[in-house]
């Protein structure tokens, strides 16, 4: 039977494209003349280096504009805190790929998701197994799902 895996990949040769194209407009624009501006990408890692906090603010939106135009998915950028010394400004934006194993994306209610899984589950046990009597089925899949339920509230437990 045919399967397929979902991968979040991000094309890196894009993401060097992005921050090319970014050190090109920060080396134009008048506001940042004069200025040591620049992005420096380094494995997953984009530096951002500037003298003020607002210029890194302006930066930060230039990249995520030029990441947005080669298609790079800005939720795979996460941006650290930045660091300001004296005329010295940076902060770095680590790209991500995929997820850490059991971890939720930000933007999905976990009640949603256990809902779905829920469903789901119960209609594959409702189609693999014949149901002959009814009461005895519906107590085989509570019990399926207790335990499934139990099982993930150990995974989910510190």
């Amino acid at each position: 039977m045919p399967s397929f895996d979902v991968v979040s990949e991000i094309d890196r040769h894009e993401v060097a494209n992005a921050v090319d194209q970014a050190n090109r407009e920060v080396s134009t624009r008048f506001d940042f003349k004069g200025t040591d501006s620049s992005f420096t990408l380094t494995d997953r890692t984009i530096a951002l280096k500037t003298e003020s906090e607002f210029q890194l603010d302006q930066m930060l939106d230039m990249l995520y504009g030029k990441l947005s135009k080669r298609s790079v998915d800005l939720a795979s950028a996460e941006p650290d805190e930045p660091v300001i010394m004296a005329k010295t400004a940076t902060r770095n934006v680590v790209i991500r790929e995929g997820m850490a194993r059991g971890e939720l994306r930000d933007d999905l209610n976990p009640e949603v998701v256990q809902s779905v899984l829920y469903h789901s589950l119960r209609g594959v046990i409702t189609g693999a197994l014949p149901i002959t009597d009814p009461l005895r089925f519906a107590r085989l899949l509570e019990t399926t799902m207790l335990l499934l339920y139990s099982g993930l509230a150990k995974r989910e437990a510190p």
